[in-house]
């Protein structure tokens, strides 16, 4: 080999020493004396300037022209020293780190070099050059990691890397850290801070788990203590009270007194209250302050326990807490705060004069930003007026709140949110005092882009609405509707479309002419009773329904024997009905009330009329309406509806004058009858014949529609969703634009959903929401649509549709069934991590859903790979629950598929009496056995499973023959386990088994072996010989498994097992230096299909080493780019990192490997930097730059503290060579001089150094 490849270097050119000691002396003879005295008056007048003194300054100036003037005194490392030190405690940090570098780089062996390297990288932090801060950290790690301040290093290091924003660099010195200093306080220091940066980054898992680790290597320790408060801060960040406090009561008990424990308690009431769980804030601000001893946190718990009891509405006890706070001395800091608190209650008691003085002496007077408290008491002001309705000044203080915080961007003390709030509060008070335009304007940008879009839209309505805007209005609460569908306020909104659409006068210019026609008739002589009844007419059929009581009221007592008369009261009585239902939406109850008594009597009258008449029966049918309206239950509705209906069907007489009434009461009785069959099934059918009547009668009337969509809902109900879906859709050509229309296709979206058709059924349910966005049971609709997308695998738009169901109506959802199935959906688009975060959140509300939620949970974590969790979460499933035997059968699958067997074993054998207890439980249960060796447990379950399911049940005999001679393989027993499957490779099926029929969480090989048992019996049959060969080496042995390994891929080349025979043949190939057939073995598995993922990664990387051993030079690069491209976290990659470069300055391509391995640089450490610069050199050296090769040469050495001597020797030889090249032999002899000394004369190094040493002398 030749001697370059033993890789060694040494630190700097050196001379012969006592050539240099000789030097040395001549040197000083020939100093004048005087001169000497002078340097060291100079140096000891600058070091007391620098050290007594404390004149840095001045010390800077002095050193500074000491070593001009006396480059070769002795004090010079020193002075240097000095230099970058008073630069730097004189603040002058830039022209400190180039002095700390000249100082470390010229006397690299200085006592004090790493101090230098440090306080050069703190100037580097002062300058706010955190990248550098870190690299330079980074490098006294490297350089001097056994010192003790080298995990401090590297933690400042990584902490520097995190400021600049290089988390790569950042979590790599984090890790290093972990793994190289476990023990260290540093690292648990780090291992803290990469929590927090874990949590930063959204993993709270990971940082979890790294808090976790802290708390218990180290329960005592100060990292603990902030463990323990950090880990309770983001459990109630996650809405995880229960876990949060009881991390909180882990705090307060280990660390009694403690600044963190009092912090703790304040964390969780102020969570409390964030939330506006204000009593419990209240209890938990008050238990901070009587457990507190430090006086200014006690004031700060008594603040927010006031706070919570204002924001609780009890201001009189809130206002004796602040009264307290305000002579209090603990709460001087404060005082502006409780002031503010103060004036905020005294206003909600009515106590505005006082509340008003206490407020202007928080109003900032200067052109400062205002304080936190300043800015609050503008808003407050403004509220306060609002509130007293004065609205003049409230315009005016939340303006000039809003124009400071325009003013003074980001240093204003008040958050978007708040100042989102002001604008809100501004647009209503503008909107209250007739400035429409100026509302739309504030009410619109809200509505698009703040915290308060909801209630900016609504806003924007109400704004609209208020201007006269009626048309606008509408189209703005739509929006609202179709946005947030379950909002607080969308009954209220649904109220406002349906007062604005039906309540008021929607054409004023025809109203008016209608009026003016009114005039112009009856002066112009025509009848005064056809004016007044058209006037009437006209009133009603503009919604001017005030009006037209009073002209129905007076048509009806002027003329009560006219045939009109019967006309006019119906009329009378339905505008009094309309009137009676705006003054409930104007929120006038009593008067609606009195009103709809009116209607009634008016209906009573005229039912009972002795000619009846179709106005007569339409009164009846009304009456009706209105008795059921007034029933306790739905049951008492739909009986009252019937028998009304019944009577009024049965009192018809047959003829035209009768029709409409009849077709009324045949409707209603169908749906009543339709409604009630939920209860009673067998109304179903009464309630068709009701329908076929009505079209059997008057198939051409309006409401012939009606009865067809109720025929659809009754099929419907029945079971026969085919015959609904044909009806309804049929129906939906026939009525385009009806009201109508969106119920059928509500129906028609759940009958489609029940055939099976579920993206039909979402077709449906889509074209719902889009053309009826006021339509009532939307809200209905988005959840069938959101359940429709989770049948059919649309996981993230049903997740989208959920999201909004929930963010529209966060307290509707009491017992979790939507975020279930959020979670659920989040679970089928692979979102584990944020299904498994809304199971977290319903188990902390006690939400388990009879366990399922548990069994879910459980089921996202096995997803995650965290397979003990979900063990932990199966296992808290009570036995006792519906899905207790569910999930225990779930943990013992997961045991068996990890291997745990004998956990597996017992816990089948638990169930095997259950009613989960099918052919894969018991078949696992036998497995489970045979896996322990236990043969006679294996054997007696065996015989239960025959018994059960008889002895031939397939795949399961052929696993338990094939279990039974892998004990054998396993035991050693090599012939007999070879009979064993050569015998059952005879009786095996070739076609394979179901996999299916294995259950859930199905351990590979098992999978493998069903699904093509031939092939596993010839893979197990080739492994006994193979493993017979590796246990009792020989000719004939080896011989034979050769063969036999061979054969199985001759027959079972496309096989699953292939990849491993294929793996074995090339070690057992490259192990005999045969390396062609070796490549080729590891070349198919990674090129086959067969192979697992972690297969082809070991066979990609035994590739490239086959490679390099047969210096086929083009194939390694090609592979190992390969490497890089298609397993970057491969365990190996910088290994091929690094090859590449290596490859390149091999083939001569010098320009490639010099800018690869400078890149390789960035991340190598140790050895890996060490031939990386060694390569480096080499490139250099071949194309004949000596110089940087020299210089490349020698870093190895200088920045090999970490690397092998190797190395560095290797590095020396070449470095040697090239001042050869470079005619400096006696550079070069005293390099080589060090070599020897370095590996020993009698080494191969040192000898090859005497050779050239030899050679120089001739």
């Amino acid at each position: 080999m030749p001697i370059s490849q033993y890789l060694p270097s040494i630190s700097g050119s050196t001379v012969n020493r006592s050539l240099r000691l000789l030097l040395l002396s001549l040197s000083l003879l020939l100093v004048p004396v005087a001169l000497w005295a002078d340097a060291e008056d100079e140096f000891n007048l600058a070091r007391n300037l620098f050290r007594d003194a404390g004149d840095h300054a001045t010390a800077a100036q002095l050193f500074g022209e000491f070593i001009r003037n006396h480059p070769a005194d002795p004090h010079l490392p020193d002075a240097r020293l000095m230099l970058a030190q008073s630069y730097s405690r004189s603040g002058r940090c830039a022209e400190a780190v180039g002095a700390y570098h000249t100082f470390y780089e010229a006397h690299p062996k200085h006592l004090e070099a790493a101090d230098a390297r440090r306080e050069q990288a703190a100037c580097y932090e002062a300058l706010g050059e955190p990248a550098r801060a870190g690299a330079v950290y980074e490098e006294v790690q490297r350089l001097y990691s056994e010192a003790g301040f080298a995990a401090e290093s590297l933690l400042a290091a990584a902490t520097n890397f995190v400021r600049a924003g290089d988390l790569s660099n950042g979590l790599r010195a984090y890790s290093k850290l972990l793994n190289n200093y476990d023990g260290h306080g540093a690292a648990r220091r780090g291992r803290y801070q990469l929590a927090q940066l874990q949590f930063a980054s959204g993993h709270p898992v990971e940082a979890r788990e790294l808090l976790a680790q802290i708390t218990a290597s180290a329960s005592t320790s100060d990292e603990s203590r902030d463990a323990l408060l950090l880990s309770g801060r983001l459990e109630l960040f996650l809405g995880r009270v229960a876990a949060a406090t009881s991390q909180f009561e882990q705090l307060q008990s280990a660390f009694k007194g403690s600044a963190h424990a009092d912090s703790s308690r304040l964390d969780l009431a102020a969570h409390f209250s964030s939330r506006g769980q204000y009593d419990q804030a209240e209890k938990s601000y008050d238990q901070a302050a009587r457990q507190t001893k430090d006086a200014t946190l006690q004031a700060r718990a008594r603040l927010g326990r006031a706070t919570a009891l204002q924001n609780g509405g009890r201001h009189e006890d809130a206002l004796a807490v602040y009264r307290e706070l305000m002579t209090s001395d603990a709460a001087a800091s404060l005082r502006d705060d409780v002031r503010l608190g103060l004036a905020v209650s005294l206003g909600w008691l009515s106590q505005v004069g006082p509340a008003v003085g206490e407020l202007f002496q928080l109003v900032p007077t200067s052109s400062a930003p205002p304080s936190p408290a300043g800015a609050a008491a503008l808003r407050e002001l403004g509220a306060l007026y609002r509130r007293q309705g004065d609205l003049a000044r409230a315009i005016s203080w939340l303006r000039r709140y809003l124009d400071e915080a325009k003013r003074h961007g980001e240093a204003f003390a008040e958050s978007s949110a708040k100042q989102d709030l002001a604008r809100l509060q501004l647009a209503e008070v503008y909107g209250a005092s007739g400035y429409h335009d100026e509302a739309v304007e504030l009410f619109t940008a809200l509505s698009r882009d703040s915290g308060l879009r909801a209630e900016g839209q609504y806003g924007l309505a109400g704004a609209y609405e208020g201007g006269g805007q009626r048309r606008l209005a509408v189209r703005e609460y739509v929006n609202f509707l179709e946005q947030y569908p379950g909002h607080r306020r969308s009954a209220q909104v649904r109220d406002r479309v349906e007062y604005l659409q039906e309540f008021t006068v929607r054409d004023a210019e025809g109203l008016a002419r209608a009026l003016q026609q009114a005039v112009i008739d009856d002066l112009s002589g025509s009848p005064r009773r056809q004016v007044r009844f058209e006037l009437a007419v006209a009133l009603r059929h503009h919604q001017d329904f005030s009006n037209a009581v009073r002209a129905w009221e007076a048509y009806v007592s002027a003329y009560p024997g006219d045939p009109t008369a019967q006309e006019s009261q119906f009329y009378l009585a339905d505008c009094l009905y309309r009137l009676a239902r705006q003054r409930q939406l104007e929120g006038e109850s009593a008067q609606a009330d009195s009103l709809r008594d009116l209607a009634r009597q008016e209906d009573r009258i005229l039912a009972h009329a002795e000619l009846p008449t179709r106005w007569a029966r339409l009164a009846q049918l009304r009456q009706v309406e209105r008795a059921a309206a007034l029933a306790t239950s739905d049951s008492a509705r739909y009986r009252v509806e019937e028998d009304g209906y019944t009577a009024i069907v049965s009192s018809l007489a047959d003829g035209p004058e009768s029709t409409e009434s009849r077709a009324r009461a045949l409707l209603g009785l169908g749906d009543a009858r339709r409604h009630s069959a939920a209860s009673d099934t067998t109304r179903r059918a009464a309630a068709i014949e009701a329908y076929q009547s009505l079209l059997k009668d008057n198939g051409d009337h309006p409401l012939a529609a009606r009865a067809r969509f109720g025929l659809a809902v009754a099929a419907l109900d029945g079971g026969q969703a085919a015959m609904a879906i044909d009806s309804l859709t049929a129906l939906l050509h026939d009525v385009p634009g009806s009201s109508l229309q969106p119920q059928i296709l509500a129906v028609l979206g759940e009958a489609l959903r029940q055939a099976g058709r579920s993206r039909d059924a979402a077709s449906r349910f889509g074209e719902l929401l889009l053309a009826f966005p006021t339509f009532e049971g939307r809200r209905q609709a988005e959840e069938q649509l959101a359940d429709t997308y989770l049948e059919i695998g649309e996981y993230v738009r049903a997740t989208e549709l959920f999201e909004r169901l929930g963010a529209s109506d966060p307290a509707g959802d009491i017992d979790g069934s939507l975020r279930r199935r959020l979670a659920r959906a989040h679970f089928q688009a692979g979102q584990f991590e944020q299904s498994l975060s809304i199971y977290d959140a319903l188990l902390a509300e006690g939400i388990t859903a009879d366990d399922s939620v548990h069994v879910a949970r459980g089921d996202a974590l096995s997803r995650l790979d965290r397979t003990q969790q979900a063990i932990d979460a199966y296992s808290q499933v009570r036995r006792t629950a519906a899905v207790g035997p569910r999930a225990a059968r779930l943990a013992a699958d997961l045991r068996f598929a990890t291997g745990d067997y004998a956990a597996a074993a017992t816990a089948f054998g638990k169930l095997i009496d259950s009613d989960e207890a099918d052919a894969a439980l018991l078949g696992r249960w036998v497995l489970a056995l045979y896996e322990q060796a236990d043969d006679a447990a294996a054997k007696k379950a065996r015989n239960t499973f025959g018994k059960r399911f008889g002895k031939d049940l397939p795949p399961w005999t052929f696993l338990f023959e094939l279990s039974a001679a892998q004990r054998r393989l396993a035991n050693r027993e090599y012939d007999k386990a070879f009979d064993l499957f050569t015998e059952l490779a005879q009786d095996t099926d070739s076609t394979g088994y179901d996999v299916s029929a294995l259950g859930s969480a199905v351990p590979v090989e098992l999978a493998r072996a069903v699904s093509n048992p031939s092939a596993a019996v010839a893979y197990y049959a080739a492994t006994s010989r193979w493993e017979q060969m590796r246990r009792d080496p020989s000719e004939d042995g080896a011989t034979i498994a050769v063969k036999l390994q061979g054969d199985f891929l001759r027959d079972h080349g496309a096989s699953p097992f292939a990849p491993n025979v294929r793996l074995r043949l090339g070690d057992f190939h490259a192990a005999l230096g045969s390396f062609r057939p070796a490549s080729g073995a590891y070349r198919d598995v990674l090129e086959g299909s067969q192979a697992t993922p972690a297969q082809r990664q070991t066979a990609i990387w035994k590739l490239i080493q086959c490679y390099q051993k047969l210096t086929e030079h083009d194939d390694q690069l090609r592979v190992s780019r390969r490497l890089l491209v298609e397993f970057p976290d491969h365990p190996q990659r910088r290994s091929a990192e690094l090859a590449i470069g290596i490859i390149y300055e091999e083939t001569g391509r010098y320009p490639e490997a010099i800018d690869y391995l400078t890149k390789v640089l960035e991340w190598a450490e140790g050895d890996d930097a060490a031939e990386a610069r060694f390569h480096i050199g080499k490139s250099y050296q071949k194309r004949g730059d000596y110089g940087p090769a020299i210089k490349a040469f020698y870093e190895v050495s200088y920045h090999g503290a970490d690397a092998s001597t190797n190395w560095i020797i290797s590095a020396d030889f070449e470095r040697a060579r090239c001042y050869e090249e470079l005619g400096q032999p006696e550079t070069a002899r005293s390099v080589y001089e060090k070599i020897i000394r370095t590996a020993g004369a009698s080494s191969a190094f040192g000898q090859h150094a005497q050779e050239r040493l030899d050679a120089l002398s001739r």
